[in-house]
């Protein structure tokens, strides 16, 4: 993930969450459920090309990514399956200290 974020190459940004994601439940086969599971089908039919859910648990976020053109689609896509929204942006610059 390191590597393909320091060349911007967001195709294997994407390719690394969806690896993470896939490693992640067959190391820990109850870390998804029915419904993020519906979230992401969703997710992925309207052009996300990953997905994964984040956070410490019990209840937690689900990350979807995709291109900036299929945004829009994926975020109506979430909402109606259910999911509460929250904007997010990728820091360039991370944390600065002065």
């Amino acid at each position: 993930m390191r590597g393909a974020l320091e060349r911007a190459d967001w195709d294997d940004v994407g390719a690394q969450i969806a690896a993470e994601w896939t490693n992640r439940k067959r190391l820990a086969p109850g870390v998804t459920t029915a419904t993020i599971d519906d979230l992401i089908a969703r997710a992925q039919a309207a052009g996300a090309t990953a997905a994964k859910v984040c956070g410490a648990g019990g209840g937690g976020c689900l990350f979807c990514y995709g291109p900036p053109s299929a945004r829009d689609a994926i975020a109506e896509a979430l909402a109606a399956g259910g999911a509460r929204l929250l904007d997010y942006r990728i820091e360039m610059e991370g944390l600065q200290v002065g």
